[in-house]
């Protein structure tokens, strides 16, 4: 209940389990009276504590204050209205207790302050958050200072701000941590991908390299990445068979070019074999870019693999 000097902050229970668990001290003061302090600990390496938060943030910006920082960025060009202050994001970070390999997402990226003060939080604290910024590439208001700046969308200013950003830091701080960053997009394909994906014959004679060329390899490469669990930014490496390449990440092995031969599969099965490091589960096939033919031999093959000394339990993925 509350007294003349204050309340309790805790109920009985916790208070009695604080004691138990020696994060309470009892101290007598001048006047003899017994007061009760809760032990605040030295943060352990690698660890920081941060102040207790309330509902209201009275040590962060405002929008005014983010123009100011948009335009220190764009020499003096108002590129965007409202944007949220580096600092407001920056606070958010600190009270979510997000530090190693944790993703930030922001689903109204808008100028891309989020990226920034990200950025910004792992130069100071030698942090590795990452951050995912997600926009619609709306388009700027016409006769204003974006577009006349040759910024047509939205998502084009986050871009460009998350480059100038890293300048900066790195001018303001010489922190040694990753700055770079991915562009993805999403794209429909048109009414002639969409029916050649239709009217494809998975049991044609010739494979179809034309689907591929729509999509292009490394957008394929990156979806599926992204598709079976491995995240943004994974980056698959090469396997050199005969003329072909292969791409490996983890358990998958990615099959996506043209003129896969008999010689490249006796190359990948003699990998397999003769590799003890290399025993990928899924091999997965971009069926476009195989014949009907390739595919019944590699399914054979993986069957083989299954029954080898390695006992291997291949899956073959065919994906369109």
């Amino acid at each position: 209940s509350a007294t003349e000097e204050g309340c309790w902050r805790w109920g009985q229970k916790k208070m009695n389990e604080e004691i138990r668990n020696g994060n309470v001290e009892f101290v007598l003061n001048e006047n003899e009276e017994w007061v009760v302090y809760q032990k605040i600990y030295e943060p352990l390496e690698g660890e920081y504590n941060t102040r207790k938060y309330s509902n209201i943030l009275e040590d962060v910006g405002n929008t005014a204050q983010g123009t100011k920082e948009v335009k220190e960025l764009f020499g003096g060009n108002k590129l965007f209205d409202f944007p949220k202050p580096v600092s407001l994001i920056f606070r958010l970070v600190q009270i979510a207790a997000l530090k190693d390999d944790d993703i930030i997402i922001d689903f109204f990226s808008g100028s891309a302050t989020t990226a920034q003060a990200v950025m910004q939080l792992n130069a100071e604290d030698g942090g590795s958050r990452r951050y995912i910024m997600v926009q619609l590439p709306e388009e700027t208001p016409e006769n204003s200072e974006a577009r006349w700046a040759g910024y047509n969308t939205i998502d084009q200013i986050g871009q460009e701000r998350i480059r100038r950003a890293t300048a900066k830091i790195k001018a303001e701080t010489g922190a040694d941590i990753d700055y770079g960053f991915k562009h993805y997009t999403l794209a429909e394909p048109d009414a002639n991908t969409l029916d050649q994906l239709e009217n494809f014959d998975p049991n044609a004679i010739f494979a179809d390299e034309t689907v591929l060329e729509k999509f292009g390899k490394s957008t394929i490469l990156e979806t599926w990445l992204v598709r079976d669990g491995y995240g943004f930014g994974a980056s698959a490496n090469e396997v050199k068979l005969d003329n072909y390449t292969a791409y490996h990440y983890d358990k998958h092995l990615y099959l996506i070019d043209v003129e896969f031969t008999e010689k490249d599969l006796a190359k990948l099965i003699d990998r397999y074999n003769a590799d003890a490091a290399f025993c990928p589960e899924n091999i997965v096939i971009f069926g476009y870019s195989f014949t009907f033919t390739q595919t019944e031999m590699l399914r054979k093959n993986t069957i083989v693999l299954r029954d080898g000394d390695k006992n291997l339990k291949i899956n073959l993925d065919v994906r369109y």
